[in-house]
Parts: C-alpha cells; sequence; structure tokens
C-alpha cells in the first residue's frame, strides 16, 4: 500500500494476516478533501438534486 499504513489483525484461525487501515486512509482522504487537493468536487447528493 502507498501509504504504509498496515494493520496485523488475527483472524479466525489464530494466524496474523494484514489488512489496510481503512480509519487511516479515511482520515487522508478527508484532509485532502477539505484542503481542496482535488478541486471544486462535491460529494454531498441532497446538493444534487436541488434545483436551481
Amino acid at each position: 500500500m502507498k501509504m504504509n499504513k498496515i494493520l496485523n489483525i488475527r483472524n479466525a484461525e489464530g494466524s496474523i494476516v494484514q489488512v489496510p487501515d481503512i480509519q487511516a486512509c479515511s482520515n487522508y482522504f478527508i484532509k485532502a478533501f477539505r484542503d481542496g487537493h482535488f478541486g471544486k468536487i462535491l460529494l454531498d447528493f441532497d446538493y444534487l438534486n436541488k434545483s436551481v
């Protein structure tokens, strides 16, 4: 993974598997979105359905 945010999780069989840290990735995405790194993008579905 590019961000190197990996969690070591024990599965049902008792072995440890590596999975991406979804919480860290979502925090990174939201911070980048709020800082405007993606340009002018609207993610709110309610505003897309309103007539202007």
